[in-house]
């Protein structure tokens, strides 16, 4: 088998959205990971792995060497660091000896650790995403699809189909069922679930019902471990504790106890080591109290006159806390029990049209599956009634649509001005649909110097429309990039 000029090996892994491949250069170089994306989402999934693995330098997770935006065939080429994921491996380790299984425990903490230093959330912990190299007991992690940096919003209420993250490893804060934010020991919880998995052979929380699973991790103690050192029991059952404060709070904690047991101290408190890192961002933001005071101004404006359209345009250089902004927005509005969507744009993208909208009614969709059959019924019916026979426009930028309707008109290719017109005066009368029934609605726009010219057009024409009553609308971009694409000129 072949992927452009590389000769897979091996199968390394194959999910729902990605496959993973050991892969080889015709020339025999040394061989890579191949990273191939199965659907839309995971295709944002390997932008926003691109995006983080770009950013830090750790031996023991993949380097990027490559982005390959084939149109049906997108992946991502990663150095091969060797080994083999460790979900091959639970029927062996939970036979090894102790000092055996202390010291690959100790080995992912220890990257783990890294990863946290490195301001990075991974949010899907789980044998599979640890590939381990049996010859020494190494270690490594992957897949940051959908891991984040400086993480510091709520997170969202999502359906059972759209959740992030592997359901059986997932931390409660995560399922977005409690209202906490997720930090770094989300990614402690999971690897509870995954010590207690090497251990014990099975999960703690076994079922095939999603729903009822997520109830589990948020409710349900895990059956106690048997035939396995006490000490050892207690600290996977710490990593498992509901409550984040009941956890340990850090890698460091954590190696600490570990490294008592390997050492052969059989009688010790737990975490007396243990502190809280600065990888559990705090919810507030600091330095920026008239900016603050303007959100909550604007955002007591908007729910105190719902019929008021309010537009927002957050500039700055690269790194001056617009984002952070965007996100405390986010926080606000989740507290008043309203809707966020947010649609970013990136250098990779950058050509794609209405790319941050997509992203947009996405997000949309994935809040209204949340809801009951009779307020879902009940949007369908608004859609359809407001896009008439012109839901094929949509087809190419929201695919999802379809599945939600249940129908499409036939496809309309977006091309050309004219095509173009049509689909922002129908998305336009379809924001005003939608942003009428919940209070606040925020829609924002991340690093709109980015933004394709179709992106651009349709937020110049919002903004012209001027009263679509109820709608928050938010504009990020910086305002000295000099990497701009040249529609965002006529936006300045």
């Amino acid at each position: 088998m072949k992927i452009h000029n590389f000769n897979i090996l091996t199968e390394l892994f194959e999910g729902t959205e990605t496959i993973l491949y050991r892969a080889q250069k015709d020339d025999n170089s040394e061989p890579v990971i191949l990273k191939l994306a199965r659907s839309q989402s995971s295709f944002y999934r390997l932008v926003n792995e691109y995006e983080i693995l770009s950013e830090i330098s750790i031996n023991e997770v993949p380097k990027i060497l490559g982005f390959h935006q084939d149109k049906d065939n997108p992946f991502l080429v990663l150095s091969d660091l060797g080994g083999y994921p460790l979900s091959n491996f639970v029927d062996k380790v939970k036979n090894f000896p102790l000092k055996k299984i202390l010291k690959i425990f100790i080995n992912i903490v220890l990257v783990l650790d890294k990863v946290h230093k490195n301001k990075i959330i991974h949010k899907d912990i789980k044998p599979s995403n640890i590939l381990y190299k049996e010859e020494d007991d190494s270690i490594s992690i992957v897949d940051f699809g959908i891991s984040t940096i400086y993480d510091i919003k709520l997170n969202d209420y999502k359906s059972i189909k759209h959740l992030e993250g592997t359901i059986q490893y997932i931390s409660p804060e995560q399922t977005g069922r409690i209202n906490r934010t997720i930090d770094s020991r989300s990614d402690l919880y999971s690897l509870g679930i995954t010590f207690y998995l090497l251990l014990s052979g099975k999960l703690p929380f076994l079922s095939e019902d999603p729903i009822d699973l997520i109830y589990s991790h948020i409710s349900r103690k895990p059956p106690k471990l048997e035939n396995i050192h006490p000490l050892l029991g207690d600290i996977v059952l710490k990593l498992l504790s509901k409550n984040p404060e009941n956890r340990y709070q850090s890698t460091y904690g954590l190696l600490n106890d570990l490294r008592k047991l390997e050492t052969g101290n059989n009688e010790f408190d737990l975490a007396t080591k243990d502190f809280l890192t600065k990888v559990r961002f705090s919810d507030k933001i600091f330095g920026r109290f008239k900016e603050i005071e303007l959100l909550n101004f604007l955002m007591e404006r908007s729910i105190r006159e719902p019929d008021s359209t309010t537009f927002l345009f957050i500039t700055g250089e690269a790194g001056s806390g617009k984002s952070s902004l965007i996100d405390e927005l986010k926080r606000k509005t989740n507290i008043e029990k309203g809707f966020f969507l947010k649609g970013k744009h990136d250098q990779i993208q950058k050509n794609i049209p209405y790319s941050s909208f997509s992203q947009i009614l996405k997000k949309y969709l994935e809040l209204i599956y949340s809801e009951n059959k009779l307020i879902q019924n009940d949007v369908k019916n608004n859609l359809k009634r407001i896009l008439g026979d012109n839901t094929g426009l949509f087809k190419s930028i929201v695919p999802e649509l379809q599945d939600f309707l249940e129908e499409f008109s036939s496809p309309s290719p977006l091309e050309g001005g004219e095509a173009y017109n049509r689909f922002n005066v129908y998305f336009i009368n379809l924001l005003k649909e939608i942003v009428s029934h919940v209070n606040p609605f925020v829609i924002a726009l991340d690093d709109l110097q980015w933004a394709d010219s179709a992106t651009i057009n349709l937020v110049k024409k919002i903004i012209q429309e001027k009263n679509i009553p109820g709608l928050f609308f938010v504009i990020g971009f910086r305002d000295n990039e000099k990497q701009v694409t040249p529609y965002f000129n006529d936006f300045r």
